[in-house]
């Protein structure tokens, strides 16, 4: 079994805690392994060696699994020692958080999802606009900030920043709109 994040450019995730639920069948593994494609499935980041039938929920913390910009992060679960080649484990569907509001959730990544840097592609003009976030104060490599706006649409001062925003560029005639996360 697999579960794999994969990014858009210019973000990054930290994935610090896991939590899981499942269980097995009588026959089905009595062990459990998950590792990561960041070290190629070299190293175990959690395992379980005695899987109880009836359904148990784990969680892995202190994690830090930090994947490349634009990149992904690949977890695979290894089971194993089962006393069947017919025995069965499943991933429940019991960890649904309220707050969430999600149904039949077996797995919950915990972690973040920041903006490297916002980048911005003028097609026409091939120039790169880098938006970065220095103390909460955002800064153009080309271009002038003409305005930073909430995600309430609202405009806000440039200073002080935590959070997603929509900074404004104008660079010529033309203006673009980049959302950037400050954290």
């Amino acid at each position: 079994m697999f579960l794999s994040c994969t990014l858009q450019r210019s973000y990054i995730v930290k994935v610090t805690g896991i939590e899981i639920d499942y269980d097995r069948s009588n026959t089905g593994p009595k062990q459990v392994a998950i590792r990561t494609s960041l070290d190629n499935y070299t190293t175990d980041i959690f395992t379980d060696i005695e899987v109880n039938a009836s359904g148990e929920e784990n969680t892995i913390s202190s994690l830090s699994l930090t994947s490349t910009e634009g990149g992904s992060i690949t977890f695979r679960l290894y089971g194993f020692d089962a006393s069947s080649t017919y025995g069965t484990f499943d991933v429940e569907g019991d960890l649904s958080p309220a707050t969430l509001n999600l149904t039949s959730t077996g797995i919950i990544l915990t972690g973040t999802v920041q903006m490297e840097s916002a980048l911005a592609i003028d097609a026409i003009n091939e120039i790169d606009i880098v938006v970065r976030s220095i103390d909460g104060v955002f800064s153009v490599n080309e271009g002038e900030i003409i305005a930073v706006y909430n995600t309430l649409g609202q405009r806000v001062s440039n200073e002080n920043l935590t959070g997603i925003y929509f900074v404004k560029v104008a660079l010529g005639i033309q203006i673009k709109t980049i959302q950037v996360v400050v954290n």
